[in-house]
C-alpha cells in the first residue's frame, strides 16, 4: 500500500535548509569550499573539479565534476 500524504510546503523548506546546512557541517576534508552563503555551497575536489548545492524553496540543486568554478 502506498499513500502519498500532503506536507506543507513549509516544511519541505526547512527540510532542505537543514540538508544544506548537514552538507556544509559534513563536507569531506577531500573538498574545499570556495563560497559558503546561507543558500549555496559551491567546493573545488582533489581532481580539481568543482561541486555545488543550491537551495530553491523545498529543493537542493546539485553539480557535480564541473571543470570551470560557477559563477
Amino acid at each position: 500500500m502506498v499513500a502519498n500524504l500532503p506536507v506543507p510546503e513549509s516544511e519541505l523548506e526547512r527540510g532542505a535548509i537543514a540538508a544544506l546546512g548537514n552538507i556544509k557541517t559534513r563536507l569531506d576534508s577531500y573538498l574545499k569550499r570556495t563560497l559558503a552563503t546561507d543558500s549555496r555551497l559551491v567546493f573545488r575536489d582533489f581532481e580539481k573539479n568543482y561541486g555545488s548545492v543550491q537551495l530553491d524553496r523545498s529543493r537542493l540543486e546539485i553539480y557535480l565534476h564541473m571543470t570551470v568554478e560557477p559563477k
